[in-house]
């Protein structure tokens, strides 16, 4: 194949290659929203916005007539196309590599695992990330565009700190008897080595801290079902919710959910006054509204002496008068 005939199918092909990079991110999007704990969001979990990026033809033909001539130029590029997902943590790479591995739309196969790399070289410190090319297994119809069987994808999966140190040696490819001198090396190595030693700090740190707030999740997602049985909606996790139950949290105890479940079975006009005012105020979306109608009936001073949500505190007052108390004397 001469390069003018792949300038030319490449250029043909692009809008397919951009509809079935689109796809694959959004069905991965999709799976892992399916993954993730009910409190927490893909959009939270992914901490840079997934964009599928079709190769320019000029890096294309770079890569396959200059630096290592490929035997069939085309069909051998597994990179036409790929998508990027960069999680906080190294433990978070694993939900990723999971959806990947559970879509039934591609066969997937996985061109570069780090921690295998560490494994076989455990003295080396190099670039670090998980490499997927997926291949669609049949022909997909795809927002009016057909992408054929076999179509590949390359699906990188890094945390924040391996896409960093990717991003400062990107160009390094380009300028080799720089990146050759020891001095370079030297520094790129101690650079990873931090970065493996600050991500392993990091996931300890992590696990103490949901050992540390499991009580309070486990009541959370305990209120969360109880909201949607009594609003009929689906709350919204936010972080004033997460301040609010942080706040409460001496007086919310394993029992709470069903004491306040009682609570509302006995009011049903609050329950009422929820479903009214949640369209206009994000307080009323949340789950943890019953937490605080509830503590601001049975622990009065104890909810208004630590409300956390100072520019909001014309709602703790209003749910004070919804309850029948003046808010000015308690």
């Amino acid at each position: 194949m001469t390069e003018a005939d792949f300038i030319e199918r490449f250029e043909k092909d692009a809008p397919m290659l951009e509809a079935w990079g689109r796809f694959v991110a959004k069905a991965i999007c999709d799976k892992l929203g399916e993954l993730l704990p009910e409190a927490e969001s893909v959009e939270t979990f992914l901490k840079l916005p997934v964009s599928p990026r079709v190769k320019t033809v000029e890096s294309a033909i770079e890569k396959v007539f200059v630096r290592k001539p490929y035997q069939n130029p085309y069909e051998d590029l597994s990179d036409k196309v790929g998508v990027r997902f960069v999680v906080l943590l190294t433990q978070d790479i694993d939900k990723i590599t999971g959806a990947v591995e559970s879509i039934e739309h591609w066969a997937a196969s996985k061109d570069k695992d780090y921690e295998k790399e560490q494994e076989q070289n455990p003295e080396s410190f190099d670039y670090q990330s998980v490499h997927f090319v997926v291949r669609a297994k049949q022909d997909l119809p795809v927002g009016g565009i057909t992408v054929p069987a076999g179509t590949p994808c390359e699906i990188q999966i890094r945390s924040l700190m391996q896409h960093a140190y990717s991003e400062l040696t990107h160009d390094t490819t380009y300028k080799p008897k720089a990146a050759a001198t020891p001095q370079v090396k030297r520094y790129m190595a101690r650079s990873m080595a931090l970065i493996e030693t600050t991500d392993e700090l990091f996931c300890t740190a992590k696990k103490q801290i949901d050992i540390a707030t499991s009580p309070e999740d486990a009541i959370l997602r305990e209120i969360k079902r109880l909201y949607e049985v009594l609003i009929v909606e689906r709350a919204i996790a936010t972080k004033s919710e997460l301040e609010l139950i942080d706040a409460y949290r001496e007086k919310i105890a394993p029992e709470t959910a069903s004491e306040i479940q009682q609570f509302f079975q006995a009011t049903p006009a609050l329950v009422q006054l929820i479903k009214d005012r949640r369209p206009g105020n994000i307080l009323y979306r949340q789950a943890a509204i019953l937490v605080v109608y509830y503590l601001a009936s049975v622990r009065r001073k104890f909810t208004k002496a630590h409300w956390p949500l100072g520019s909001r505190e014309k709602d703790l007052e209003q749910i004070f008068t919804d309850l029948g108390h003046s808010y000015a004397t308690d």
